[in-house]
């Protein structure tokens, strides 16, 4: 069932800025990641983007209070 806002057609202004947040980052992981190849192998790349969306992802979950130790 969709809620009140989806019904009359408005997005919540949270989720425009989430996706204007994450268009931003992408653009700009993607121009990064394009420099970083001419310096780095792409495993290491890789490994590097991989840690650093889990810190942001960790600290997301933290500041919200989604982060939980246990199950």
């Amino acid at each position: 069932m969709m809620g009140a806002s989806a019904m009359d057609g408005r997005t919540p202004r949270r989720g425009q800025m989430a996706i204007a947040v994450s268009a931003l980052g992408y653009g700009v992981s993607t121009a990064l990641s394009v420099v970083a190849l001419h310096g780095l192998r792409p495993a290491d790349l890789l490994a590097i983007e991989l840690t650093g969306s889990a810190a942001v992802l960790l600290a997301v979950a933290a500041a919200t209070g989604r982060l939980h130790l246990r199950g």
